[in-house]
């Protein structure tokens, strides 16, 4: 199943396949849900995987950041700068050094299964408008 990078056209993806199926969205690879336990400190990817950072794991940060973002201002980016300030707190690194521990973390998050939920706009990242976000009590 191919599918587009618009929140829009994956949302009414997502429908069309739960209208053909039935309703039975385990059968489609369209995010549809994320729960976060604590902050961060692992998630349940939209399609079903629990996966576990580590501790004091930068990725811990960036995936807080980013679901605090959808919870404050759903639909705004968060900038590579605030990534970087996020993640790297109180860190003196050079700015290309920076910005590509910034975009090997996104990249990271993504192949541990958030790959559709994780989408750029204006100059940033946030959590698709197209997934649910639920953060969980820290076990």
């Amino acid at each position: 199943m191919h599918t587009s990078g618009s929140d829009d056209s994956r949302f009414a993806l997502r429908e069309l396949v739960r209208a053909c199926i039935g309703g039975r969205p385990e059968r489609t690879t369209v995010p549809d849900a994320l729960e976060v336990w604590g902050e961060g400190e692992a998630f349940l990817s939209p399609g079903g995987e629990r996966v576990v950072l580590p501790a004091r794991s930068p990725l811990r940060r960036l995936l807080s950041l980013l679901v605090d973002r959808r919870e404050q201002a759903p639909g705004e980016p968060v900038t590579l700068e605030e990534l970087i300030l996020a993640g790297w707190p109180g860190e003196k690194i050079g700015a290309d050094a920076a910005l590509n521990r910034a975009y090997v973390g996104i990249a990271t998050l993504r192949k541990r299964g958030l790959r559709e939920a994780i989408v750029r706009i204006g100059g940033g990242y946030a959590i698709s408008q197209a997934v649910s976000v639920r953060r969980m009590p820290t076990e």
